[in-house]
């Protein structure tokens, strides 16, 4: 899934929801393949995209993932506890939780091809 196709938009709900059922196909399957440090990794990613898929998560509507992926991992841990980010999540457009959602990706992207 990565890199993402040059068409990627990344205010584009459906982009990002065809990226979240790439991972998600892959993701149960591959963890049991690679390290724990990978696996983490691709659990990151899976959350960020979740995310940028359902900007109000958790609150609002949003699709069951599969439960073989766990609720845990420094991204979605910070997304569902840290104070700052509430203001994000309960008051910003999609639009700007997306954006938000792809400058992370790019920088945990960036750092792991540096």
């Amino acid at each position: 899934f990565f890199p993402l196709r040059r068409s990627f938009d990344h205010q584009n709900e459906q982009h990002w929801r065809h990226l979240l059922n790439e991972i998600q196909c892959m993701l149960p399957e591959s963890a049991k393949k690679v390290d724990k440090n990978h696996s983490n990794l691709m659990k990151d990613f899976f959350w960020m995209v979740f995310v940028a898929t359902f900007p109000s998560f958790p609150g609002g509507e949003w699709d069951a993932w599969d439960a073989l992926i766990s609720m845990d991992g420094t991204f979605i841990t910070t997304w569902l506890g840290e104070p700052g980010l509430q203001y994000l999540r309960d008051s910003q457009t999609p639009d700007a939780v997306r954006q938000f959602i792809f400058d992370k990706l790019k920088e945990v992207i960036e750092h792991i091809f540096s």
